[in-house]
């Protein structure tokens, strides 16, 4: 390979690489800018080269698809073997297939210009616990538990658990700003 380091090159090489593992090159027409691949070819792509990736694949988010293509562009299997358990993972190999599919999915210079533009957090400012809620369990579900516990069908210390915390004021806290209950 050429020693110049811009992106022609470096697209070169890896189109070169996914070719000797049975890639074949499309067209234009075929490529998604929304989802930046070519469905098409990357599905038939990995039904052939990586079929227990493939059988997998309905369970699979977008973020888990981009780090074990970042697998194959290693030169490795994209799923490990289920029925070897005894292998220990390569750290490294993680960590760099983690920062891959990082960068394919929100290039870093897109954050950066995105965090650029959002507004500084007041001085001592946090989070506001109820209205991230959504965050840690869906607010639907939090509401179904928090009307549940104080209706007596599902224990506090059952609730405090799923809900991740330990204070009878923060479930009643909850149920207020959930609207439920007297």
């Amino acid at each position: 390979m050429s020693r110049q380091t811009n992106e022609r090159v470096f697209e070169t090489h890896v189109e070169e690489t996914l070719a000797k593992g049975g890639w074949q090159s499309g067209t234009n027409g075929e490529w998604d800018v929304e989802c930046a691949l070519s469905p098409f070819r990357i599905c038939a792509f990995l039904q052939e080269t990586q079929p227990k990736l493939w059988a997998q694949m309905r369970t699979l988010k977008v973020f888990t698809l981009a780090h074990e293509l970042a697998h194959v562009w290693h030169g490795q299997s994209a799923v490990s073997d289920t029925e070897a358990r005894t292998a220990v993972p390569d750290h490294a190999i993680e960590r760099w297939c983690n920062e891959v599919a990082a960068e394919l999915l929100v290039p870093l210079e897109s954050l950066r210009g995105a965090l650029e533009h959002l507004p500084a957090l007041p001085a001592g400012g946090g989070g506001n616990f109820y209205l991230t809620i959504g965050a840690r369990a869906r607010k639907t579900f939090a509401r179904a538990l928090v009307v549940s516990t104080l209706g007596g069908r599902t224990p506090f210390t059952e609730a405090f658990r799923m809900l991740g915390f330990k204070k009878m004021a923060t479930l009643k806290e909850m149920e207020h700003s959930f609207g439920v209950g007297a």
